[in-house]
C-alpha cells in the first residue's frame, strides 16, 4: 500500500471520528433543561429561590427572571443571578396558590430564549380577596403588576426559530473542507510525480 493512500484513508478516518464525535448541542439553540421547582410542581411551603438551568451558559447582561404569586403580584425578592448555564432568583411565596415563573435569557450564542413555568404553594397564607372595582363608567379596570410579559415559546426553545443554522451543517462543512484539501493533495502529488 503506497503512502498516499494510507494517508488518505488517514485523513478519512479523522474526519469520520469527527463528524461521530462533533458535540452537536453546541450547534443547537439554547433551551431549558431543569428548573428548581420543578414545572408544575406542587410544594407545601415555599421556595426561597427559584432556579433555572439551561443547556448552554448564559449572557448576564441579558437574563430576565420573574415570578408571580397567586395574588398577581410580583414574587421576586431580589435580583437575579448567572452563573454559566444557570441562573436563580429570590423569591418571597408565603402565600398558597399557583405561581407563575417567566423567563427570557440571552445565550452566549446570541439567542433569545423564552418560556413559562409554574409551581404550586399548597399550604400557606391565603391570598387578600380583591376589593370590588369602581362602578363608575369612567374608572379604568386595573390590575396590579406582573413585571414584564414574556411570549411564551413551547417547550421553552429558542424564540428565533430558524434563526440559526442547522448543527449538522458544520460537520458536513468540515468534511467538504477535508476532502477539499485532500483531493488538492492527491492533483498536486500527481503533477509532482509526471
Amino acid at each position: 500500500m503506497t503512502a498516499s493512500i494510507r494517508r488518505g484513508r488517514w485523513l478519512v478516518a479523522v474526519a469520520a471520528l469527527v463528524i461521530v464525535a462533533w458535540p452537536a448541542p453546541a450547534f443547537a439553540h439554547n433551551q431549558l433543561v431543569d428548573s428548581d421547582p420543578a414545572d408544575g410542581e406542587s410544594l407545601e411551603t415555599g421556595p426561597e429561590q427559584v432556579e433555572l438551568t439551561f443547556l448552554a451558559s448564559l449572557d448576564p447582561d441579558g437574563a430576565e427572571l420573574t415570578v408571580t404569586g397567586p395574588d398577581g403580584a410580583s414574587a421576586v425578592a431580589g435580583a437575579p443571578e448567572v452563573d454559566g448555564t444557570s441562573i436563580t432568583i429570590p423569591v418571597e411565596a408565603v402565600r398558597a396558590g399557583e405561581y407563575e415563573i417567566t423567563y427570557e435569557v440571552l445565550s452566549s450564542d446570541g439567542h433569545v430564549v423564552t418560556g413559562t413555568l409554574g409551581f404550586t404553594v399548597t399550604v400557606g397564607e391565603p391570598s387578600p380577596t380583591p376589593s370590588p372595582a369602581p362602578s363608575t363608567p369612567d374608572a379604568a379596570p386595573t390590575s396590579p403588576a406582573a413585571g414584564p410579559t414574556v411570549a411564551a415559546a413551547e417547550g421553552g426553545d429558542a424564540a428565533d426559530e430558524g434563526g440559526g443554522l442547522p448543527w449538522w451543517i458544520w460537520p458536513l462543512v468540515a468534511l467538504v473542507v477535508l476532502a477539499g484539501g485532500y483531493g488538492i493533495y492527491r492533483v498536486r502529488k500527481a503533477r509532482a510525480a509526471q
